[in-house]
């Protein structure tokens, strides 16, 4: 079987019949034979950070092979999967506030001849309530110069801020969980 390479030229002519446009070169048609995917996005969230939200609209970001020439998401929460939309940005937020779920964005690239990757997706968890107090336990009075404390908290809490307080102007200290 032989390949044979065919040539498509559009040509746009105004009705003075002056101007002519080309709107399919060469290069753009040799690229609309070619049915191999660009490869699927990349996300390029920090996940150490991004994974989980306390803001209402996060942003998830993310990068496309240099063949890819358009991008499309679809954007799913607990229960619904919308429609793709298409889109030249490489990042996308919500246009309406989230709340306390798990956020999932599937993304795509297409290169020339619309050849779609394979989805990558990304799930972002949104947490806007704070956990409750930590329960303290230990004396509140003590003569101990190295007085300890200790103190149980909801499981959402991650870290804790302690302070202790001689003068009146607290010094915070950062504790990890």
């Amino acid at each position: 079987m032989r390949n044979i390479l065919y040539c498509l030229i559009i040509t746009a002519f105004f009705l003075s019949c002056t101007q002519q446009y080309q709107f399919l070169n060469y290069e753009d048609f040799r690229k609309l034979g070619d049915i191999r995917a660009p490869d699927a996005p990349v996300f390029i969230n920090d996940l150490s950070s991004d994974r989980f939200q306390n803001k209402p609209r996060p942003v998830w970001k993310w990068s496309t092979s240099k063949d890819a020439v358009i991008s499309r998401y679809s954007f799913k929460d607990s229960s619904v999967v919308a429609d793709w939309t298409e889109t030249k940005a490489s990042a996308f937020s919500p246009e309406n506030d989230l709340t306390d779920d798990d956020y999932t964005l599937y993304v795509q690239a297409a290169d020339l001849a619309r050849n779609w990757s394979v989805s990558a997706n990304l799930t972002i968890t949104v947490d806007l309530i704070p956990p409750g107090p930590p329960v303290i336990s230990g004396s509140a009075f003590t003569a101990n110069p190295k007085p300890a404390w200790d103190w149980d908290s909801s499981d959402d809490a991650v870290s804790f801020i302690a302070a202790i307080d001689t003068t009146g102007d607290s010094k915070w200290a950062y504790t990890a969980a």
